[in-house]
């Protein structure tokens, strides 16, 4: 079972930044995850919303700045966001990534960063939009991907729907709010050949289900926390 570093290690350190990454090395993630868009000037900026406000408390657009702009923004600790190049080269060697592309218009140049870095092999490509990981079938049909699919889905929806979807865009794997996983599911998209992976667990008794359940990976702000055994031990 993968031990998945959401946004880098971000229970301990601002999210998606060099030092949340840096920590999940140091706490041996066997993967960190994180999520792009691409900046004005066309670079590939790993943030979570487009909107800088929850994370640098400023009011603007990643979309809409250019690097040099967002090098300025502060979004923890005097951290800002880091390009995906500079993830990529942190971890290469260290651990496997999940990037999740937010931003379709990201799409090539993060294919042609995971080739320059070599880590094509070493990453999952996830996103929720089906577009985005139809592009990427045609562009590279050897790279894992992975469909999104958050809480608003219902369970029994998600258990008809999700083969037919991942078969279209052909992802190898589905990423599953924790709330949509269960034994039964699992064992179904095992089935079919899909990996499962479950964000964002952080509580035992969360983990725990997880662990029950038998998925490919957890995904947690605390991934130390994924190997404890029991609740004594946070």
């Amino acid at each position: 079972m993968l031990k998945i570093a959401h946004r880098g290690a971000s229970g301990y350190e601002p999210e998606n930044t060099l030092r949340a990454f840096k920590k999940a090395l140091s706490l041996q993630a066997d993967m960190v995850e994180c999520d792009v868009w691409l900046s004005k000037d066309s670079k590939v900026i790993v943030i979570h919303d487009e909107n800088t406000e929850r994370t640098a408390h400023h009011q603007g657009k990643i979309t809409e700045m250019t690097l040099p702009q967002i090098k300025k923004l502060n979004v923890g600790k005097k951290e800002s966001p880091p390009t995906l190049g500079e993830v990529l080269k942190l971890v290469k060697g260290f651990c496997k990534i999940i990037i999740e592309i937010k931003d379709q218009r990201a799409v090539p140049q993060t294919l042609a960063l995971l080739e320059s870095h070599k880590m094509s092999a070493e990453t999952i490509l996830s996103s929720e939009n089906l577009d985005i990981l139809a592009e990427i079938y045609h562009t590279q049909p050897r790279l894992q991907t992975s469909l999104i699919f958050s809480s608003y889905f219902h369970l029994n929806m998600l258990n008809r729907l999700i083969v037919s979807r991942a078969k279209k865009v052909h992802a190898t794997a589905v990423c599953l709010e924790k709330s949509l996983v269960n034994k039964s599911s699992v064992t179904n998209f095992h089935r079919y050949g899909l990996e499962v992976f479950a964000w964002t667990a952080n509580t035992p008794e969360d983990i725990a289900l997880m662990k029950e359940s038998k998925v490919d990976g957890i995904i947690s702000d605390f991934p130390d926390r994924i190997n404890l055994r029991n609740a004594s031990g946070y």
